[in-house]
């Protein structure tokens, strides 16, 4: 109790930085379980061909899971340090290695879905559904992994907010799209499980549109440029926050 008393900033600072991570668990766990409800509305036969569509991507997400983690821990330590250009070599290579596992599977996904879901289960009923939702979902993974990588850097350079913010707007988005295309309201096509993974497939593409490409007002954009280093002082692709030097 006496470390607790003497410590009151720094832990004030370390649950301002812990709260954004779990929002983001939150809102990530809350759009599977939407997915799950809201496509279960369709049947239990709906609901067991996702299921069981979505078993090699679990599989994916854990080693996806393993490089963001790996580069998270290395990010903080180069972020402490200062070294922004070994910021930028350890994004890149987990963007590389993400994007390439998440592309080829995606590319698998969508050129043979029947194939893999006769692989996956041996009940016809199943295949025709899981096979529409197959050849779509494999996408949203590719982009989840590049916000990922972001995201993860940011929550490691003393910026869990922007993931936050970004997630639960994307949840939003994906709860919303859900509606309109499982169901087929607002006019747009009943698409049913094919919905589901459209839905999140344009929710996932959103995260990485505001990542890459923030919007920003003309005064902020011009002032930016204007900031902005030379192109031979630019060091890497993948920016992140500026670190602080640690004193």
């Amino acid at each position: 109790m006496r470390l607790i008393r003497e410590e009151k900033a720094f832990i004030r600072e370390a649950v301002l930085l812990m709260l954004p991570m779990i929002l983001q668990n939150f809102v990530t766990f809350s759009m599977s379980m939407a997915d799950t409800f809201m496509v279960g509305v369709l049947g239990e036969t709906a609901l067991a061909a996702v299921t069981m569509a979505n078993s090699p991507f679990y599989v994916m997400q854990l080693m996806i899971f393993g490089v963001q983690s790996g580069m998270s821990v290395l990010v903080a330590q180069y972020h402490g340090r200062g070294d922004q250009e070994a910021i930028n070599r350890v994004m890149g290579i987990a963007l590389f290695v993400s994007t390439t596992i998440t592309g080829l599977l995606a590319i698998t996904a969508f050129c043979i879905p029947e194939q893999i879901m006769r692989v996956l289960t041996n009940n016809a009923d199943l295949v025709a559904p899981g096979a529409a939702y197959t050849r779509y979902v494999g996408f949203s993974y590719f982009f989840s992994a590049i916000s990922g990588v972001y995201i993860a850097a940011q929550r490691s350079t003393e910026n869990p907010r922007l993931g936050a913010v970004l997630l639960t707007v994307s949840g939003a988005l994906n709860i919303f799209l859900n509606w309109v295309l499982i169901y087929g309201k607002l006019g747009a096509p009943m698409l049913g499980c094919a919905g589901a993974a459209i839905a999140t497939l344009i929710s996932r593409a959103f995260e990485v549109a505001v990542r890459v490409c923030p919007v920003q007002p003309p005064a902020a954009a011009h002032a930016a440029r204007a900031a902005a280093p030379r192109p031979r002082d630019r060091k890497g692709l993948c920016q992140v926050r500026p670190a602080r030097r640690v004193q």
